[in-house]
């Protein structure tokens, strides 16, 4: 680059490549399954009251098997005093024999949980703020009991007047999603008096690449979310920025708003993504519902779309056009055949390739 474009750092920080869309994450976060979980100990061997009771109820067999696993991490941390462990474990346990109701139980394995740090605990407001990459790039973390979460995002640098206005507008955009995943997972602890069951909650989302032209700036952003369940999730963040204001680009302000741009994009997607594997090789997967309705000339299809040097990329995320053992694609359609499509005011050169790529 020359002049007085913004410096881009060289960072890449995505931890999946497959998944679901990031306009999707509120859905996704909807859906965290819950562990169906188990008791610690046979129940089929079940001697005591307690363990019956215990045995009894899916809630206490959960808080059975959550307890143990926070105690046997707790035993296996490197700074453990497993005596002190073990006469706390001993002391808890006769307190819990001793209840004679399951009400006294489910009270007695929250008060174990929390003591052994499977509650809230951590930095459960504002999230942490470090610069990374020699301060090229910022990154904010959430790090909770059971909870791992962090989005890093590159901070543009020159004597452009709308850089500010560009961060601040990066900044909104790689928040937003880490705020819903911290809200999502207040809302799970609440679901749970207070108590983590299951496996810990992991959220990653940072950026590949970056790329700038004299009317806009591409964030090539993705990432990695778990709540639970068989596997987690990819993210998607295509963030597109009118270099000029630092205002957010929509996908369909890249085209003229006089054209119908979906049905020519969606012809030329189809027909990149037809010579795909497993599509080129398996021509009926391209011919069934799934594939037809996840390529429509459809809005909600085309919201993952980034411009890059050699064309637009189109993002068809996890379950889109297939199983979530085909995992995601994507397609560069390229500038010379959507001529007729583009903005000119974003894409002034009618689609001759932006200058300006890093």
């Amino acid at each position: 680059m020359s002049g007085n474009w913004p410096q881009i750092p060289r960072v890449c920080h995505v931890q999946a490549s497959s998944g679901v869309a990031l306009g999707a994450i509120a859905a996704l976060l909807c859906a965290a399954i819950q562990s169906a979980g188990a008791a610690s100990f046979d129940c089929a061997r079940a001697a005591t009251a307690v363990e019956r009771m215990i045995c009894g109820e899916s809630l206490l067999e959960r808080l059975d098997e959550r307890m143990a696993e926070l105690f046997q991490r707790a035993r296996e941390a490197p700074s453990a005093n497993r005596q002190a462990l073990l006469d706390a474990q001993r002391a808890w346990l006769a307190t819990r024999n001793a209840c004679r109701s399951t009400a006294c139980l489910a009270l007695a394995y929250r008060a174990r949980i929390k003591a052994l740090g499977g509650g809230p605990a951590g930095n459960a407001g504002e999230p942490t703020r470090e610069l990374v990459d020699g301060g090229n790039a910022l990154r904010l973390a959430d790090k909770r009991s059971d909870l791992d979460s962090e989005t890093i995002f590159p901070l543009l640098t020159g004597d452009d007047a709308a850089i500010p206005a560009c961060n601040a507008s990066i900044e909104q955009a790689f928040r937003e999603p880490l705020t819903a995943f911290g809200r999502a997972y207040a809302e799970f602890l609440d679901g749970n008096d207070g108590i983590h069951i299951g496996p810990p909650w992991a959220f990653s989302l940072g950026y590949d690449r970056v790329y700038v032209t004299h009317t806009l700036i591409a964030v090539d952003g993705g990432g990695y979310m778990y709540t639970g369940g068989a596997h987690g999730g990819a993210l998607y963040l295509p963030l597109v920025l009118d270099r000029r204001t630092g205002e957010r680009v929509e996908p369909e302000a890249l085209f003229r708003p006089d054209r119908d741009w979906l049905t020519p994009l969606a012809e030329q997607a189809r027909r990149a993504l037809r010579e795909e594997a497993p599509f080129s090789t398996d021509p009926d997967l391209a011919d069934d519902d799934w594939f037809q309705e996840g390529t429509a000339p459809r809005a909600d299809n085309y919201g993952l779309l980034l411009p890059t040097g050699d064309g637009i990329r189109v993002t068809f995320g996890q379950y889109q056009v297939g199983p979530y053992a085909i995992g995601d694609f994507r397609v560069t359609l390229p500038y010379a055949a959507l001529r007729q499509l583009l903005s000119p005011r974003l894409f002034p050169e009618q689609a001759a390739a932006p200058a300006g790529s890093r």
